[in-house]
Parts: C-alpha cells; structure tokens; sequence
C-alpha cells in the first residue's frame, strides 16, 4: 500500500496503536518480531482490500489513509475481525486500538502535514485495545454509504483529546463479530491541573514518543532540557497528556518560573497539588507522606534557575514516594542517579514550517502557504533554526509584512520577534526576553565564555576556543569546564564531526552574544586572536595540502571556512589583522583550486594587493600572485593570468627563489599552452622542470611532466604524452599527493582513450574519480566525469553519456570555470548532434559557440563552427553548412590547428558530395585524410576513410570502396562503435547489392538498423531518402520473405560478429 503519489482532497485518515505493547515485548522476548510482524500483516491486508494506503509506521502504529470514509470503517472492521481470529502464540491477547477521522491535510515529503491528521491520531489514543473510534464527521460522511452493511454506531458523547484542545464528539463503530463493552475513554475523569492550550500542537513525534515511552517503561524521572524558547514546556504538557491515564492520581503541572527562592519549592509543591501544611511539621516530611500512597506524574517545568533546591526535593520525593514519577523541564538537567535527559533539539524543517503557517492563520485567517511562499518560510525557520518560539513570533508579524519581508529583517531578530502573547509570562513574550533570563543564569565567567566565542563564524573546536577565548581574566584551563556546562544549558550546540567535537552558537544566542562583546568592547581583542589562529592553521595547511594528509585538511579547512573567511574579513578591513589578509590567500590557493571558489580566491588575493601592497613582504607578494594566476587560468581568464604571473617570476627571481621561479615559470608554461603557444609553453615548462630537478623538488617534477604530456596529447603525440605521464604517476603517488596523481590518471586515461582502449581508460577514470570524491575535488570531479561520458558515449551509452556531461556541466558553472563550461556546452552539443536532435544541439553549440568567443579562443571557435555547419549539413541545409565550414576552415588554418582542419575539410567534402560534385568531394576528403594522418589524430581519422569509402561506391569504384569502407570499419572498435559501425554497414550493404549479393546486403541493414537502435541514433534527415530506397532495393531484390529472415538473422549480430562479417570476404 505504501508508496508515491499520495492522495489529496477530503481524506480519512486512520492510526493503530498495539496496546499493551511493551509487556508484550518482556514476556516474549526475542519471538515479539514475530508477533509484530504477523499483526502487520493482518491488517495491511485488510486496509488493503479497502483501498487503504500506507503512509507510515510510527513504532508499532499503522497511519493509512482512504479515500473514502466508509471504505476506511470497512477497512478497519476487517482489521479487527482478522485480528480477533487470528491464533496468536503463547496465549496472547493482541489488542489494536483504532481512531479514525476526516478531513483535509497537506503533502509534505512524503507525510500529511494538517489538523486532520492529528485529530485522527489523538482519537486513536483515546480508544482501548479492540476498539474503533470514530469522530462525528467520519460517522455523518460513512453512514449513508455503508447502507445494509452490518455496521453500526455508537454514541459516546464529547470528550477531550490528548492535544488539549476543545472535546469533540466521539462514536465507536460496533460490529456483531467485535466486542462492543469497553471501559470509559482513556482520557476520563482523570485528575490532576493540566491547562487547556488554546493553540494546535504541532510536530515533534519522536520526542513525543521518546519521553512517553521512558515514563511508560517506568523511568521515574525524565527531563527536557533544550535552551529558552525550544519549547520544553509545550512538549512536557503534551507528553503529559499522552500517558497521563496511566496515572490515576492524575498528572500535575508545578511551574516554578515565578519562584525566586529555592526554600518556596516545598510551598509551591503543597499548594498545587492541594497538600494541607501541618504546624510544627516540615513541609517535605508533610508532602512525602501525603504522595507515598499515590501513583501520579508531576510536571515540574522551568527548573533551571532553582536547580539545586529542585534537584534536591525531586530527589527526596522519587526515593519516599515509589508511586511518583517526574518530568521536569530545564535548561540544564538536574543531575541526578537515573535520571533520563533528553535534549529537546531544533524543529524539523517541515515542522516548523507547519507551526509558521498554523500561527501566522491565528493572526491573518488570510494567510496560506502556496508555491510562491513555501521556499521562503522555510527559509525563515532555518534562520531562526527550528527555536518554536522564535518561529511564532516571526509568524505573528504577518498581519503586516510577507514573509519575504519576514526574512529580510531577520538580520536584527531581537528588534522584530517581539510579538508575543500578552498572557504568556515575560520571558516568552520576545526572543530578547528569552535570551536575557537563559544569559542571567549565568555565572560572570560563563558570560565572559559566551559572549567570546560570538566572534566564530559557523563553529569552533576546543583547541581554537581555548586559543581564541582565554586572556584578560577567562584561564585557558577553565575554558573546557565552562564550556560543558554552556553546552549543558543549552547555550552551545555540540557534535561529533571527523571523529572531534564541533561547537556552535545558534543564530539568536550568537547575535545576543554579539551585543555583548560589543558592550564589553572585548572585539577588536577577540577577533585579532580569532584570525592569529587561523592565520596559523592556513600556514600549516599550506604545507600539508601537498602530502598524505591533504583529504583531512581539505576536511578541516572546509569545516572551518566560515572561520577563515571571517578571519579574512578582518584582515583586510584595516583593523588589528592589517598585514596577513595576502599572506593568508596566498597559502590558502591550493585549498581554492580544490574546493573553490576560484573566483572568491581571486578576489580575496586581489583585495590582498590592494591593501597590503606595503607591508606585505615581497615573497608574501609574489606567493599570492601566482596563486591569482593559478587561479585565472582555470577559470579561462588568461588575459588577467599574464601580468600576474610575469611579477610573480619577477619576484622570486629578485629573491633569487629557483623553487619561487620555477613555481611561475610552470604556472607561464600552462598559460603557454592554453593560448596554443606550444613552442613557448614546452620552454617555459622544460625550464621549470630543470630547476626543479636542480632542487630535488620531485612533487615539482611530478607536476611539470603531467604538465608536458598535456602539451605533447594537444599535438596529437600520445606516445610521448603517454610515456611522461607514466613517469609523473609513480612520482606523485610515493609522495603521498592525490590531488596530482589524480590529475595524472585523468590525463593518462584520456591518451588510453584515445588509443582504442575503453576499458583502460574507465579504469583509470574511476580509479581518479574515486581520488576527487575523496578530496572534493569538483574539478577533478567533472574532468573524470568527462572522460566516463566519453568512454559511453564510444560505446553507444548516450543517456549515461548527457547524463555525465551534464553533471560536470553543473560543477563548471559553480565553479565559474568559463573555458570548462563553454567544452561542457561543446561536448553536450556534439552528442546532441551524434543522437540527431539537431534541436537540442544548437542550443548548447550556440552557446558553446557565445562562450568560446567571449573568451577568444579561435581554435575552439573554429570546432564549435564545424560541427554546426555539420549538423547543418545533415539536415539538408546545405548552403549554410558551406557557409560555417568555409568560415571554420579559415579560423583554423589561421590558429594552425591541423587536426580542426582535417575535420572541417571532410564536412567541406561530404557537402559537396551530397550536392554531387564529386571531384571537388574527393580533392577535400583526400587532403583532410592526409591531415589526419600527419596529426596522428586518430578521432578525426576515421571521417574521411568512410567518406572516401562511400564517394568510392558513389562513383562506381567498388573496389575502393570495399576497401576503404572495411578501413573504416577497422577503426570502429577503437572509437565510437556502434553508431560508426552502422554507417560503415550501411555503405558496405549498397556496395554488396552492387555486386548483386542480396542476401549479405540484407544482412548487413538489419544489424546497422539493431545498432542505430541500441544507441538511439537514427538515420540522418539527410541519408533517410537513399537508405530507405536502398531497404526497398533489397527486399525488392530478395522477396519479402527471404529478405525478412535476412534482416532477423543481422539483428540477432552483437557488433563483433558484425565486424567479422563486414571484413570477410563475400
């Protein structure tokens, strides 16, 4: 039942609860799975038949919901007929309490969001084990519909839920096969004070369950502890309601946030609970021989600030009264032997966003929450991280502002979230108030503790509290045990991350806290300490970024951004950190190439020079100035990467720095490279491989091979490209450096590729992908995601293939890297094209084509050119392909790249041979044949071989034809397979029925026609005429019969076998 696409509209909804559960589980033990299990299955089967579909299980409760109400009467009958008969074990009595209602509810993620839902699940506590209750509504909608069925009802008049709201009318459903006597209502004339809320409960089910579960299981003591304005108080009251008829002397709410001395407690406790003092005798002695007899649950809400007095009489109290049991709520626990403390943590985001909108309706019965608003709300509860009240007094402010105007205020929380209940006590009437009575209770070094540590930004670890906090008056010693019991007040958020504790503030204490280190004038002291140690963890982890440790500082350092861009901030804004914002973004380059982003890098090193250009030292200087050109390389902008990197060189070579020049002298090299300056690129990286020889820099070694085997694979040397990099790779990978070894598999993987070898080249692309995931490298993430795509692209895989490029796609754009996302674009248009979705490929090559402009790369200009004119072409627009490939033609002899124009000379040349000028067509594809040979660009090679193949049939040369076309087929298992082959295969099969061979022909169309399918390439717009006339002459030829058995048995071809009969002889 359970599953997508739940129903919306007028629903009814049903909860099950197994009573009795726990004393089922301690009398069978290990064989209650079982019975759990079986009890499950009974009744899913029985909602089933009904239409009924699951939504959930909470615990050992069902939450199904029908779309009509008698069907879910029917449903639950069923359910408990089944259970009724069913042969338990052992004897078991298994009673299911059922409560059923109806009414309307939101979908979200995957739950129901609404009052309905809740009514339905609070009337499902109020029945006993066996029973089903109903409320009124269900009965009115049901009973017409249930007609002859033997259902009835019966009244039970109004009643009062355990959410506290007003009583409703209750019916049971009585059916002659169920019991129909059952005990009053378990929520009845049950005694104790607990106050009627005027507002829904919302949320917070697995709290809910959590504490009533303990109370059940007989923990006499349980307390919430959470910081103000987390809502203990409404969560112990509801809990209280929940279990409170499991208590006959009733449950009792004692609010102490009006006591101020501890020695009013016992007073307060004999007043509420109606205890008469007696003269000459203490109170606790009276109040413990009054409650010895009872069994009762005694709430005892806001303990924080009498703790010692509270924990002291709660003490007393549960060791002379067995019968009594506590739930108390504080901002910190009581401490006591037993005592069960759960923290009461953040609202879930859909809950909150469920207690925004129930709350702002109470002010704006106009308010709703719609598709335009949902994002934005939830925004403002993640502002406001899921704090109960501080998400109801946002709420309230509705009746004047949006909640787009909600948020943008948020920057000031204390001056708008003042709107609170006039009838609450003070403290809970605004977000200040709350904030002020938590920070009262503080004691003088515990404030001092807090308010310094608003000077970090996202989290800290102990190490840097105690480095950042300590000093004038607060002993480093101490910062650990302050900070525990700030975490114990609910003051400071503490979790485990990378095996160590992380602290943080959340948003409102952060911003009160903020006011005070401002009103203590400790902020200039505390930030200039903040950023001394960061400045000194960025030292270090410039270093440790090149060695064994690199993925655990890129952890540390990401989980500490927040810090170090504070840090930054404070640096370069002229205060106590003047001098080290240059030397910090120099040493934090490597972090940038990595995680990103590279623009912020870049824009924190220029902010850097410009203010620090005097007391930065020079190596400082020119540290940083490599960085920003590191750095504008990798995001295409290699007009701004020159200047930068030329006073880079200039510097270290002042200082007489060979590691410095040679570090800018490699960076020069790859900026060589990427304007096709490749006689100036191999200098610049052969003299900074020298030096680094020199010094034994072998990581520098590493990286200048890698950098000149990408030199040597651009011009089409794979061997030598290949041969550097199996140098480099071993290199990298002693050292400990997976950010370079990774680079290395990348590059190397692409020559495997382009060597024929697809699974090689996967294998050393997952091995580098594995090596990026680990570092978080997305731009090592997206290259190896590149080479995959195109390892599946050749074997015919074009979904896996769009879906690959697309992911890296994403990761260029977030990275800013123009040049990457323009080859994304590039890339995802060819396969566009190779699929024949001429649509979808000149969107992405007319933006590929915008972007290759922008950034003045002629050469990529001059593919991007070819490949629309191609796309032109084979949609039979023959004059404006002619148009972009003479132009592409021109752009590439101009940047003198051969291996563009080998392929733009065979577009040039299939135009002319589909308008019939066939020696024009022959001169081109001859020449572009000649190229492809001569660049050893074995991805162009195959195009003019096919071409020249199918010109041959064109003009009658048969023999050349077989020829060439079997060449090309010889080619096909190195590159992209399929989709190759078919063409080859349909040429071969003209060139077969030629020789008057039918039955080959026949053979040969129905395995191109199977591979065309297999990788979702049909026939080119402009080939569809003469392969269908081409179909039709063989089948004419052959007969339909045969020509059908024919065309089956090519079908029935994988692409080796295809190949085997496409080079035999006929």
């Amino acid at each position: 039942m359970a599953g997508g696409g739940l129903p919306t509209g007028t629903l009814t909804f049903l909860f099950t609860d197994l009573e009795g559960s726990t004393h089922l589980l301690q009398r069978l033990g290990d064989r209650y799975p079982a019975l759990l299990a079986a009890h499950y299955e009974l009744m899913r089967a029985a909602f089933g038949r009904n239409g009924g579909r699951e939504v959930g299980t909470r615990g050992d409760a069902l939450f199904v919901v029908f779309e009509q109400a008698s069907a879910a009467i029917a449903g639950a009958t069923s359910a408990q007929l089944a259970l009724a008969g069913y042969d338990w074990p052992d004897d078991c009595e298994v009673r299911v309490r059922m409560g059923l209602h109806t009414g309307e509810a939101e979908v979200v993620d995957g739950d129901y969001v609404g009052v309905a839902v809740h009514a339905a699940a609070r009337i499902c506590s109020a029945a006993h084990g066996g029973q089903v209750l109903v409320s009124e509504v269900t009965r009115v909608i049901a009973e017409p519909e249930l007609g002859t069925d033997d259902t009835s009802f019966v009244d039970l008049g109004r009643h009062r839920l355990k959410d506290l709201d007003e009583p409703v009318a209750l019916t049971q459903v009585v059916h002659p096969g169920l019991e129909r006597e059952f005990p009053r209502l378990r929520l009845d004339a049950v005694p104790g004070n607990l106050p009627k809320q005027v507002t829904r409960f919302v949320g917070r089910e697995s709290e809910l369950r959590e504490a009533a579960g303990q109370l059940v299981g007989g923990r006499r003591l349980v307390t919430f502890s959470g910081s103000g304005g987390s809502g203990k108080t409404r969560l112990a009251l509801q809990v209280a309601a929940e279990v409170v008829d499991r208590f006959p002397d009733g449950a009792w709410l004692i609010d102490l946030a009006s006591v101020s001395e501890e020695t009013q407690l016992p007073h307060v406790l004999t007043t509420t609970l109606g205890v008469r003092e007696e003269s000459g005798r203490h109170l606790e002695s009276t109040l413990t021989e009054a409650l010895a007899p009872k069994r009762l649950l005694l709430v005892l809400d806001n303990c924080e600030h009498v703790l010692t007095g509270m924990a002291e009489l709660t003490d007393l109290l549960l060791q002379a009264c067995r019968g009594v049991q506590v739930l108390a709520t504080s901002q910190e626990a009581l401490g006591l032997p037993g005592e069960v403390v759960l923290r009461v943590p953040p609202m879930a985001p859909a809950e909150g966003v469920e207690l925004f909108t129930d709350r702002a309706r109470l002010r704006n019965r106009a308010f709703a929450l719609t598709d335009d608003n949902r994002d934005t709300v939830a925004d403002i509860c993640r502002r406001l991280d899921g704090i109960p009240l501080a998400i109801e007094l946002a709420a309230a402010r509705v009746n004047v502002l949006t909640p787009a105007q909600i948020l943008d205020r948020l920057g000031d929380q204390f001056r708008l979230l003042t709107g609170g209940d006039r009838t609450a006590v003070p403290r809970q009437q605004t977000l200040r108030a709350a904030v002020d009575w938590s920070h009262e209770l503080l004691s003088k070094d515990e404030r001092t503790l807090l308010r310094r540590l608003a000077v970090f930004s996202g989290g800290w670890t102990l190490e840097a509290a105690e480095a950042v906090t300590a000093g004038d008056g607060l002993d480093a010693l101490d910062v650990l045990d302050l900070l525990d019991h700030l975490v114990a007040r609910n003051l400071v958020v503490v979790k485990e991350q990378d095996g160590a504790a992380r602290y943080r503030l959340l948003g409102s204490i952060r911003q009160y806290a903020q006011e005070k280190l401002v009103d203590a004038g400790e902020v200039v002291e505390c930030r200039r300490r903040h950023l001394e140690f960061f400045a000194e963890m960025v030292r270090r982890c410039e270093s440790e970024l090149i060695g064994p440790e690199q993925a655990a500082w890129l952890a540390r350092l990401a989980l500490d951004y927040d810090n170090v861009r504070a840090a930054l901030d404070w640096a370069g804004s002229g205060g106590a950190g003047s001098g080290l914002l240059l030397e910090m973004a120099g040493n934090l380059w490597r972090f940038w190439l990595v995680r990103g982003p590279w623009r912020e890098g870049r824009t924190w090193i220029a902010k850097g020079l410009e203010v620090e250009s005097d007391v930065a030292t020079a190596a400082v200087r020119a540290k940083a100035l490599a960085a920003a050109g590191g750095l504008a390389i990798e995001q295409g902008d290699l007009a701004a990467a020159g200047p930068l990197l030329e006073q880079s060189l200039g510097l270290w070579q002042q200082l007489g720095s060979t590691a410095g020049a040679a570090h800018a002298l490699n960076f020069l090299g790859t900026l060589a490279m990427a304007r096709f300056e490749y006689d100036s690129s191999r200098a610049l990286l052969r003299d900074a491989l020298e030096m680094r020889r020199a010094i034994n820099d072998e990581r520098g070694v590493a990286v200048c091979l890698r950098n000149l085997g990408l030199l040597a694979a651009l011009q089409r040397d794979f061997q030598t490209a290949r041969t550097l990099y199996e140098e480099a790779l071993p290199l990298a990978r002693r050292l400990g450096d997976k950010r370079v070894s990774a680079t290395i598999t990348q590059a190397l993987a692409l020559v495997v590729f382009e060597d024929g070898d697809l699974a090689g080249a996967r294998t050393l692309a997952e091995e580098g992908l594995r090596i990026d995931k680990e570092l978080g490298n997305r731009q090592g993430i997206a290259e190896h995601l590149t080479v995959l795509a195109g390892v599946a692209r050749a074997e015919g895989d074009g979904d896996t293939a769009a879906a690959m490029f697309s992911e890296a796609l994403a990761i260029w754009k977030a990275l800013a890297a123009r040049d990457a996302e323009a080859r994304a674009y590039t890339t995802l248009g060819d396969m566009a094209h190779a699929r024949h979705d001429y649509e979808m490929a000149r969107t992405y090559l007319t933006a590929a084509l915008a972007a290759w402009r922008s950034l003045g790369d002629d050469a990529a200009v001059a593919r991007i050119l070819n490949l629309t004119g191609w796309a032109a072409a084979m949609q039979g627009d023959l004059g404006r392909a002619r148009t972009m490939l003479e132009e592409a033609l021109e752009v590439a002899a101009r940047v003198g790249d051969e291996g563009q124009r080998s392929a733009t000379l065979h577009s040039l040349g299939e135009v002319a041979r589909l308008e019939g000028k066939l020696p024009e067509a022959r001169a081109l594809l001859e020449e572009s044949l000649a190229l492809a040979q001569a660049s050893g660009w074995r991805t162009v090679l195959w195009w003019p071989v096919h071409s020249l193949g199918a010109l041959a049939r064109s003009e009658g040369n048969l023999d050349e034809a077989r020829e060439r076309l079997r060449e090309a087929i010889a080619l096909c298992p190195k590159l992209a397979r399929r989709p190759r082959l078919s063409d080859c295969l349909e040429d071969l099969a003209a060139v077969a029925l030629d020789d008057g061979d039918a039955n080959r022909a026949a053979v040969l169309l129905g395995a191109s026609d199977a591979f065309r399918l297999a990788a979702a390439t049909p026939v080119p717009a402009v080939m569809r005429a003469s392969v269908d006339e081409l179909v039709g002459s063989v089948r004419a030829a052959l007969g339909d019969t045969t020509f059908e058995e024919r065309w089956v048995e090519g079908q029935a071809l994988d692409a080796d076998e295809a190949v085997d009969l496409a080079l035999s002889d006929p």
